[in-house]
């Protein structure tokens, strides 16, 4: 489903753009089909309940009711967070008591309006210097690249996390917790630490259902660079059908492939007070802002 409606069509594009150099028009296996709003992630869910169910980590629910709240329940499912049925599940059948004290006073309100805040005043507000600077038609110098590289870095964090607390607030209203979707990824010091806590949702759902069915860690250290490879392109992909993503993706996972091979993946967080991280932290941030550059869609 999701390789038919949301990819095949960019495919086909690119493979229309090769044939046009020798004079073959391939345009007639085009579908003119829309895509379903919010399907990379409910595919993702499912997949998560088939695998889930299929690997024996939860029984299959009992009535078609409880699947189709699961599969279609609104808040996380334009942006996320990817939810997984061992997860959601048991707290869609479980009972749930909420009354407005909760709502109004126990915090559910302040994360919904940090939500707010963060993808109204913060994502909102830097789009339109972003756009400006990527979408311009004349010269444009070094530092304002830097600066709207910067600004689009922060933006895409006010998007998706923003988006995410918005999600988790009104899920709470309803007496859902939701999956945490972001933890200060901008103070990680290394890539392996920030795909813990950049959206965390779908890092571990890349790496339980595919790096780990892949193989994981567990060959030679060929194949477990491999296996990071094509879990951060396919990941790439699942972000938009672009080739831009594809770039990023793979991006990604060359930083994280050279991560290993100098730390032999036994590396852990770098603890510490800010001060002592600060360094590393700012240093590995232009390699974060660089990647969010080349994601851009004008790229």
């Amino acid at each position: 489903m999701l390789g038919v409606f949301k990819y095949y069509n960019f495919f086909i594009s690119s493979a229309e753009n090769l044939a046009k150099n020798i004079n073959i028009d391939i345009s007639f296996l085009h579908l003119d089909i829309i895509l379903p709003i919010g399907i990379s992630f409910y595919t993702f869910q499912t997949l998560s309940y088939v695998c889930d169910v299929y690997w024996r980590r939860m029984k299959p629910v009992q009535h078609l009711q409880d699947f189709a709240l699961f599969v279609c329940y609104f808040p996380p499912l334009v942006a996320g967070p990817i939810e997984r049925a061992s997860h959601l599940v048991p707290k869609i059948l479980a009972k749930r008591t909420v009354n407005f004290d909760q709502i109004a006073h126990g915090g559910y309100l302040i994360l919904f309006l940090l939500g707010l805040v963060k993808k109204i005043t913060i994502a909102d507000g830097l789009a339109g210097t972003v756009a400006s600077i990527y979408n311009s038609t004349g010269s444009v110098g070094w530092l304002d690249i830097v600066v709207s590289t910067i600004a689009f870095t922060l933006q895409i964090y006010g998007d998706f996390s923003g988006y995410s607390d918005i999600a988790s607030g009104v899920s709470l209203w309803f007496g859902i917790e939701l999956l945490r979707n972001f933890n200060q990824p901008y103070f990680s010091v290394n890539p392996s630490e920030f795909w813990r806590r950049w959206h965390i949702s779908l890092s571990s759902w890349l790496r339980d259902y595919l790096y780990i069915p892949l193989g994981g860690n567990r060959g030679t250290e060929i194949s477990t660079l491999r296996n990071l490879m094509l879990t951060m392109v396919l990941g790439g992909l699942w972000h938009g059908a672009a080739w831009n993503f594809i770039l990023w993706g793979g991006y990604q996972g060359s930083l994280l492939v050279i991560h290993r091979l100098f730390t032999g993946g036994k590396t852990k967080e770098f603890a510490g007070k800010l001060w002592a991280r600060l360094p590393r932290m700012l240093f590995f941030l232009i390699f974060v802002c660089y990647g969010c550059y080349y994601s851009a869609p004008t790229h």
